[in-house]
């Protein structure tokens, strides 16, 4: 994949991300620079909360419990929704007009359910893979080897 001069790689696993910026010829070949990073704590479900589920008494068989909620997960949808926000803003000011996002599965899916119609428009590539813990040359690697959307 050949990415202009200034695009834009998102690597997102759910609590952290990079945004790196091309710096290369555009001509194929990369130089991602970091632009931002950010990482959220998020421990396992079970540590978000100290007390058991409820539970509930009513008509019928007895007392059942209540579903507890995976914090962990919560936590990782929030996080996509904030990073779609932010990638939104920075669409809307123009600040790339190319982006490949690179995340693991559920991220990936959660940023796609979330991102305005300004960020869609300028993806040109996505990595259904969590890249966070790669050396920056892998993942120029990674993304290179990555067809263009449409193609």
């Amino acid at each position: 994949m050949k990415l202009k001069e200034g695009a834009l790689v998102l690597v997102a696993d759910g609590s952290k991300y990079l945004v790196f910026r091309n710096h290369g010829d555009g001509g194929g070949f990369l130089d991602l620079q970091v632009m931002d990073i950010q990482e959220t704590e998020n421990p396992k479900s079970s540590d978000h909360v100290t007390d058991r589920a409820g539970r509930r008494s009513g008509h019928g068989a007895g007392k059942s419990a209540l579903e507890e909620k995976d914090w962990h997960k919560l936590s990782k949808v929030v996080f996509a929704k904030d990073l779609a926000v932010q990638l939104d803003r920075m669409a809307i000011e123009r600040k790339f007009e190319q982006l490949v996002l690179a995340a693991d599965p559920r991220t990936l899916g959660a940023l796609r359910s979330e991102i305005g119609e300004p960020v869609k428009t300028r993806i040109v590539g996505e990595l259904n893979r969590d890249l966070t813990n790669m050396q920056v040359s892998d993942i120029e690697k990674a993304i290179e080897a990555l067809a263009p959307l449409g193609s």
